[in-house]
């Protein structure tokens, strides 16, 4: 089989799914007739893919342009042939960042529904399983709902992951130990930041497919698709407030090491303060002039430390009385 396919599937109901070959599937060159419907499942790395979606005269040259792009933000557009739509999901790919989301771009009518990818996604292989076992959808509108639908639910587990990480760092009880783990609240933050720029116009797709009332999805499947837009909202609400947590807990953890420096500097200041009348006076004795008062005389050391300590102890009152110390 040609790298460019990655599966193909002619539908029938009460009939097993039969899959087909490349030559099978560039045979389709238009909205397919007859019995059953299409799935159709390219990679569009490979360049036999792209020349069959130029080739398709099933849908407008942009569309085709659409599904085999590198950039892919999540939308949805109506035609009179079909519905475009690019949906994101989590990167389960082994050695990826899952927020490094990999994208689905999707092209459907009531008898062909076309997927593209440039990396691999799970959820478009448990489809793939279930029709190997001849467990699959039976209609193209639900093969989308169960891969938005899988989408969605793997973002959630993904928020929960991130989620789980910063209680941890939250219910560290000294915050001053938690000034190493920086780099783990920045991380959390920037996967936030990650998620919300793809969910964000995700949530948009999906509302647009739920206002234009178009045929393709039943009274069944556009409750379904509420309830799916329900839950990506939620997941922007969960994943905007671990964002903010985040910000948050940064600061606290600023604020803790500039309460601690500001500490240390006071007392510093405060010793500077208490002993310059003293540093001064020991300059003043230990010039090296002729004529000192006292250098003769034994007792004029004790005279010059009681002296100092008098000063010492002045300096200190003075500074307890102006509510310096």
């Amino acid at each position: 089989m040609d790298k460019g396919l990655v599966c193909a599937y002619h539908i029938i109901e009460n009939k097993e799914a039969r899959e087909l070959t490349f030559d099978e599937v560039r045979a389709i060159n238009h909205k397919p007739e007859g019995a059953g419907w299409y799935w159709i499942h390219m990679d569009c790395n490979e360049q036999s893919s792209k020349d069959w979606l130029s080739d398709y005269n099933g849908m407008l040259n942009s569309v085709a342009t659409a599904l085999g792009s590198e950039r892919s933000r999540p939308r949805c557009h109506i035609f009179r042939r079909g519905i475009l739509t690019i949906l994101r999901g989590i990167n389960m790919n082994p050695d990826a960042n899952p927020e490094d989301m990999v994208s689905v771009r999707i092209w459907m009518n009531d008898k062909i529904i076309i997927t593209t990818r440039r990396e691999k996604l799970v959820a478009i292989d448990d489809i793939r399983k279930n029709f190997q076992k001849n467990e699959g959808v039976k209609t193209p509108s639900e093969l989308f709902m169960v891969l938005a639908e899988s989408l969605v639910e793997r973002v959630g587990d993904r928020i929960e992951t991130i989620d789980t990480k910063l209680e941890k760092l939250e219910d560290t009880e000294d915050l001053l130990s938690l000034g190493n783990k920086r780099p783990d609240l920045l991380q959390i933050r920037s996967n936030a930041i990650s998620l919300l720029r793809y969910i964000t116009p995700q949530r948009s797709a999906i509302n647009t497919l739920i206002s234009s009332e178009t045929d393709f999805f039943d009274r069944e499947k556009t409750g379904r698709l509420r309830i799916l837009l329900n839950k990506i909202q939620h997941n922007l609400e969960e994943i905007e407030a671990i964002k903010e947590r985040a910000i948050a807990l940064g600061r606290a953890i600023t604020g803790v090491q500039n309460e601690r420096m500001n500490k240390a500097l006071y007392v510093l200041a405060m010793v500077t303060a208490l002993f310059l009348p003293l540093v001064l006076l020991t300059g003043l004795l230990g010039i090296n002039v002729g004529g000192m008062p006292g250098a003769g005389w034994q007792p004029s050391f004790w005279i010059v430390l009681l002296s100092m300590g008098i000063i010492s102890f002045g300096t200190y009152r003075l500074m307890k009385a102006k509510d310096m110390i």
